[in-house]
């Protein structure tokens, strides 16, 4: 457990280039994410059902939430 514990901590430091690329990442990610809240929310069709299949900006922002999620359980191992 503590080698999982100092690699997350490592990975997700700030002083180490792996982490530094994670936190451009996630911060990158965080304002695509947004952005496509921003297109869903303006979207003529917002109140009505859509194929999960058709909408592309869904798929998109599951991969994303996908990844913030891992993100967070990475944060989690290393704090614990």
């Amino acid at each position: 457990m503590t080698e999982a514990k100092d690699w997350a901590g490592e990975l997700i430091s700030g002083q180490t280039t792996t982490g530094r690329i994670l936190v451009v990442l996630v911060f990158i990610l965080s304002i695509a994410s947004l952005i496509i809240y921003f297109i869903d929310a303006s979207s003529e069709e917002v109140e009505r059902c859509q194929k999960w299949s058709d909408n592309i900006t869904q798929q998109i922002d599951l991969a994303f939430n996908i990844f913030f999620m891992v993100y967070f359980f990475i944060r989690f191992i290393a704090a614990s």
